[in-house]
């Protein structure tokens, strides 16, 4: 009797143990991703501060896209590169508009 009890104690404490160790890893989990999609803001913000890169934009899409078809990316950080993604492709739509702008521009005062 005394043995079952023991055992049962046992039982008990190591399921307790490995809850506050699952929920402990969650947390942990949690924080690094909130932590990674902090990282992507202030990187986004930085690029937006400073002057836009085409060719930079270009590279990073690519990179982003390797890792999508490679399956690198947990779901986690999908929809955050995803967005990257996005923002980078309108970037580069608005740099092509104007510059092909300036071009018609430029070929105007030629004629």
């Amino acid at each position: 009797m005394v043995t079952e009890g023991r055992r049962e104690k046992e039982t008990k404490r190591k399921r307790d143990e490995e809850t506050k160790r699952r929920r402990d890893e969650g947390t942990r989990r949690r924080k690094t991703n909130s932590v990674r999609r902090e990282i992507q803001n202030f990187k986004f913000k930085n690029m937006a501060k400073k002057e836009f890169s085409f060719n930079n934009a270009v590279v990073e899409i690519e990179e982003i896209l390797h890792k999508i078809e490679s399956g690198e990316l947990d779901i986690d950080k999908l929809s955050v590169e995803v967005k990257r993604a996005s923002e980078l492709i309108k970037e580069c739509q608005k740099k092509l508009r104007s510059t092909e702008e300036e071009i018609n521009s430029i070929f105007k005062d030629l004629v």
